[in-house]
Parts: C-alpha cells; sequence; structure tokens
C-alpha cells in the first residue's frame, strides 16, 4: 500500500516529527506520524464518511489535534476532534506510541 495523495501536513514545534494527512480513491483519509528516519510511529484512521481537516501539533509537541468533517465536498463543518497522543521514549527521543485521547 503507498502512501496515498498528501493532503496535508504539520511538523512538531522541534521539527522531529513530521505528520502528513493521507487519502486514497474509495478509502478513508489517515494521519501517519513519522520520525526523521521515516519510520511510521502513529496513525489515525477516520471513519467513513468522515474526512480529516488541517491538521495541528500542540504547543508542547505532545499532542496531534486532528479535526473531523463531513466527507461532503461543500461540507466544511467540523464534527469534532480526535486528539493523539504521542509518548516519549524512555531515555528521551523520538515519540514511539499514539492513541486517541478523545473523541
Amino acid at each position: 500500500m503507498g502512501l496515498g495523495e498528501i493532503v496535508g501536513s504539520a511538523w512538531d514545534p522541534d521539527g522531529e516529527l513530521l505528520a502528513l494527512t493521507l487519502a486514497e480513491p474509495g478509502r478513508a483519509d489517515r494521519v501517519a506520524v513519522f520520525d526523521p528516519t521515516g519510520e511510521e510511529v502513529a496513525q489515525l484512521q477516520a471513519e467513513p464518511p468522515t474526512a480529516f481537516g488541517e491538521i495541528a501539533f500542540s504547543r508542547d509537541g505532545r499532542r496531534l489535534l486532528v479535526p473531523r468533517l463531513a466527507s461532503e465536498a461543500s461540507d466544511t463543518e467540523t464534527r469534532g476532534v480526535d486528539v493523539l497522543g504521542l509518548a516519549p521514549r524512555r531515555g528521551g527521543g523520538h515519540h514511539q506510541d499514539a492513541s486517541r485521547l478523545q473523541r
């Protein structure tokens, strides 16, 4: 499976993580978070009929805000926000875990 079309992106404040919103025809949007080596360290899959809006990291880089939108092209109303929690590795360094904190 390829990445799909990149429809949004955000860097964490210290430039260590890159989050991409990805779209593929016939599939729900997903957000993938990559470390500097290109390894995918976290992801969040939309549940149809939902698409993701513009993503943004919190100031401390420990959370990624992911707005949920209606999938209709004419409807840009936000339906809610997922907060993807990114846990730092023991001993510092890159983030490795992700969990949906609220829906």
